[in-house]
């Protein structure tokens, strides 16, 4: 009875020590497959290599060992650059990156570390430039799950190298979680990237648009500040401490933050609009005028800008008048001069309408403009001809 006891232990030791062999050999067999694969392009062999790594990833005698998730992860790696079997493997980034997190963390001798980001570095580099091909065509969606993936790896593989593109990863996974609506997400990495250092003034930008989005103006008017800090010639940061300004009503405080922008970028005919806009309403005409005549002068086709300016010329015409006929019987001297200059600033109004009509030929508010001009200027027929214009819009 001893001796069978001993002998089906010995039998038993043996049947253990085969088992590990042969899970030993599996890992072994994923090496010279690899070399296949690599070498001859064998299509083959990979796929030998991964039967013969799976089955080493699960076995109790081989799935504790570092190298055993070098190689899977390098398997892996290999299947997800493949333009074939990265279609049939659609899992295998992530589980190339999983196996490398694992291989690192069983790694204790650091016998496999610079082996193992030697063999991912390439895929991460591959999804990389995917990622950001993606992006450029507008698929967003693809952008981001792949550039999520290569955060991911990047994160993990941080503390033992350095990447060149560091910064562009977490650019790209926020630009990419904006455009798909994942706000958190895109202001976490836009946040790592301010902490960065980062020298592109419009992560400030997307951070104040989300704050706005959360109704939290209080962060995104300190963004501005910060940003501004930072970038004070930049103009889209600019303009959003110009609107913020104007939300809160100071006018006076808009003006002369727009006049510095300006100073930065003398040529915008779109903040010399807005300037002109706010010297138009707290009556500083002479200041709106000319800051009109700034618009258009960088943009001929300013079509608000030329109306506004001949709304300008033509409500002080009608001042006149209006000034004109409250004056009394005895004061005709007065109401002659008055009258004249009526008819001289609507003369000047007249033109800017009738370029309103050379850029958008159906602007109904400078035909009726042009109709009262036209009558009061005793331009009958073209007052005619415009009234007939206006009539068939009406209809």
């Amino acid at each position: 009875m001893k001796i069978k006891e001993n002998l089906f232990l010995f039998l038993s030791l043996i049947l253990t020590i085969n088992l590990s062999i042969a899970q030993d050999v599996k890992v072994t067999s994923t090496f010279n497959y690899l070399n296949y694969y690599k070498n001859d392009n064998d299509k083959e062999a990979l796929l030998k290599a991964k039967e013969n790594i799976d089955a080493a990833s699960i076995h109790e005698k081989t799935m504790l060992d570092a190298k055993t998730w070098f190689y899977v992860s390098s398997v892996y790696a290999l299947l997800a650059q493949d333009k074939e079997y990265s279609h049939k493997y659609p899992d295998a980034k992530t589980i190339a990156n999983n196996a490398v997190k694992k291989c690192l963390e069983l790694d204790t001798k650091k016998k496999y570390t610079d082996l193992i980001i030697n063999s991912i570095k390439p895929m991460m580099t591959n999804q990389f430039n995917t990622s950001i091909e993606k992006f450029q065509k507008g698929d967003y969606t693809g952008s981001y799950n792949d550039i999520k993936e290569v955060k991911q790896g990047f994160e993990l593989l941080k503390p033992y190298t350095k990447f060149e593109y560091d910064t562009f990863i977490y650019q790209v996974m926020g630009l990419a979680a904006f455009n798909t609506d994942k706000k958190d997400e895109a202001l976490e990495n836009f946040i790592i990237l301010k902490d960065m250092n980062f020298t592109d003034a419009s992560i400030y930008k997307y951070m104040y648009d989300i704050y706005k989005a959360k109704n939290n103006n209080e962060k995104a008017q300190d963004v501005i500040k910060e940003g501004l800090a930072k970038f004070p010639n930049d103009e889209a940061l600019r303009i959003e401490e110009i609107n913020n300004t104007l939300a809160s009503g100071d006018q006076y405080a808009t003006i002369k933050k727009l006049e510095e922008t300006i100073l930065i970028d003398p040529k915008n005919s779109s903040l010399y609009f807005a300037l002109g806009t706010l010297y138009d309403n707290i009556k500083n005409i002479a200041k709106a005028k000319e800051n009109y005549l700034k618009a258009i002068e960088f943009k001929p086709d300013f079509a608000d800008a030329c109306y506004n300016l001949g709304a300008v010329f033509f409500n002080e015409g009608v001042d006149r008048i209006k000034k004109a006929n409250e004056l009394p019987i005895e004061a005709a001297t007065e109401y002659e001069k008055l009258r004249a200059e009526a008819k001289d600033l609507f003369s000047q109004a007249l033109p800017h309408f009738e370029k309103v009509l050379t850029i958008n030929k159906d602007d109904f508010n400078s035909m009726v403009a042009l109709k009262e001009i036209y009558a009061k200027l005793n331009m009958n027929e073209k007052a005619d001809q415009m009234k007939t214009k206006i009539d068939a819009l009406k209809k």
